[in-house]
């Protein structure tokens, strides 16, 4: 379940799951998504992703709207991934906010 954080401006709005805490920016105008943590879309495949090489198989993985986070990793690269890690408050991220 999605919870409104805030309205970055009139096309982006920042969410944040309810059960798992990953917090993402919802981007209407490119139709692109935002995240601290690599993700990829349920109907594709984790495994693959470890045969690949991109995730390892002890990384650990949260399903929430839709994606499979990898919450064991972070992929922050412009703002407005820095804005979804600021909000994060899965475990993983929560975790390194106390360190």
């Amino acid at each position: 379940m999605k919870n409104l954080i805030k309205q970055l401006d009139d096309n982006r709005i920042l969410f944040r799951d309810r059960q798992t805490g990953i917090a993402w920016v919802d981007d209407y105008f490119t139709g692109l998504g935002y995240s601290c943590h690599p993700n990829i879309d349920v109907t594709g495949s984790p495994e693959g992703m470890v045969n690949l090489g991109y995730w390892q198989k002890s990384d650990i993985l949260v399903r929430s709207h839709g994606f499979i986070y990898n919450t064991s990793k972070l992929a922050v690269d412009g703002t407005f991934d820095s804005i979804a890690a600021k909000y994060c408050i899965c475990p993983s991220c929560a975790a390194k906010k106390l360190t």
